[in-house]
């Protein structure tokens, strides 16, 4: 969903977060094998405040949920460790295996989640998913909608095909996401058809050898 250019519009997104109370947005970042990049370790997931912060203009606000601290207390078999935001961009670029799970307010969260993005080749990989109470979620790409690329054959669809494993695996439906995940994967792996991005040449190609190995 692309949000109009100009004042007075507010991204659809942030209206879907804000109406549904989607507080967490979970965003997972892994190497992909048969893909060579910088790092081949990669394997975290940054959980990135949703509903507050900066983009709420709740800047200077007071909010008394906070509770990193108070919940690693209860569970001292999980290491938990705050670093300074310009600390963390470092050690990432560094040595991303340092990390597993970085839990951020919403500025951070969706700068440092780019940049794991970055680390595995771009944000056409990576999928995440909005979560709120009563089991409501709301899978989406990572990215933006990219209309400056739409009709010329290379938009990467992995971030948004990952994006719906993750719902279907929300509705427990795991068989059905095993195999679209796999096939996406094994794709990727094969380097046979690959989007630009990623080295390659053509978006429906790419999605045909999915769709084959289905």
């Amino acid at each position: 969903m692309a949000t109009r250019i100009g004042k007075g519009h507010r991204s659809l997104n942030l209206t879907l977060r804000k109406e549904l109370n989607l507080y967490a947005n979970v965003r997972p970042c892994c190497s992909l094998t048969g893909y060579k990049t910088r790092y081949d370790n990669v394997d975290l997931i940054t959980i990135r405040e949703n509903t507050i912060g900066e983009y709420s203009g709740l800047e200077h606000q007071v909010v008394r949920g906070v509770c990193c601290r108070e919940i690693a207390e209860k569970h001292p078999e999980i290491k938990y460790e705050e670093v300074v935001i310009d600390n963390c961009r470092m050690m990432l670029v560094k040595n991303p295996a340092l990390f597993d799970v970085l839990v951020m307010p919403n500025l951070y969260g969706d700068i440092i989640s780019d940049l794991c993005a970055g680390l595995i080749d771009g944000l056409g990989l990576t999928s995440s998913c909005n979560i709120g109470e009563g089991g409501i979620s709301l899978a989406e790409a990572v990215h933006g909608s990219a209309p400056d690329i739409a009709g010329k054959n290379l938009a990467n669809p992995t971030a948004l095909m990952l994006s719906a494993v993750t719902t279907l695996r929300h509705l427990e439906l795991h068989g059905k996401a095993d195999r679209i995940q796999n096939a996406i994967l094994n794709t990727i792996a094969e380097g046979k058809y690959r989007t630009a991005d990623l080295d390659g040449t053509s978006t429906t190609d790419f999605t045909k050898a999915i769709i084959d190995h289905l």
